[in-house]
């Protein structure tokens, strides 16, 4: 059992943890449906299916929180943390969409692009599966070291971002291509920084309850 659940009890464990991780999970399956965007099998119309889901899932979680016998002190805590949940899908849904809105007629620069890209997604994938764990924490300490982990994934997904960003100004390329891998390039970061704030927002909760 982890620390919320232990917390705040068997009949607030469904309304928060149970349903406040599936937020994650629905960014989980957001990001493998954009790993099969990257490999041409994927549809952004899933991960907009997905994004949608996690929205929905995101109102009834802040209704159980409103309705349900949470401590006043924390319900905004807890309301903001479910958007900052939430945020990552959206991130997803953002860099999907960016990546299918041009095609960079150029290979050798579509294939730098791609391989980025597919390194981006692995390391947003390492960071979501890290705050699953955290969902199942024990106490104050291993939040904060699965923290420590996501902050170094984020922290990979910047010097990417850089290399991307230094290729796209380095390079001969027409300017359409250039705002595109620099529009890929801070997009997904975004999501990398989404899950770095859920992580911290997750650390700061629990801290401010024991305290």
């Amino acid at each position: 059992m982890g620390f919320l659940e232990n917390l705040f009890g068997k009949s607030s464990e469904e309304k928060m943890m149970v349903k406040s991780s599936k937020i994650v999970l629905h960014a989980f399956n957001a990001n493998a449906e954009f790993k099969k965007v990257l490999n041409g099998s994927g549809s952004v119309q899933e991960i907009k299916k997905i994004e949608q889901a996690s929205d929905n899932a995101v109102f009834e979680i802040s209704n159980s929180i409103t309705s349900g016998g949470m401590p006043p002190n924390i319900i905004p805590d807890l309301l903001r943390f479910m958007d900052f949940e939430d945020n990552i899908v959206d991130s997803i849904f953002n860099l999907s969409r960016a990546y299918v809105r041009y095609k960079i007629r150029d290979r050798k620069i579509n294939g730098y692009v791609n391989k980025q890209m597919v390194k981006m997604n692995d390391l947003s994938e390492s960071a979501i599966k890290v705050l699953l764990k955290m969902h199942k924490a024990t106490s104050v300490p291993e939040a904060r070291k699965l923290r420590y982990e996501i902050e170094k994934y984020e922290q990979e997904g910047d010097s990417i971002k850089d290399a991307m960003i230094a290729y796209a100004y380095n390079s001969k390329m027409d300017y359409k291509t250039f705002n595109h891998i620099l529009d890929l390039a801070y997009l997904s970061d975004d999501v990398q920084d989404n899950c770095e704030d859920v992580a911290d927002r997750m650390v700061s909760i629990f801290a401010s309850i024991i305290s």
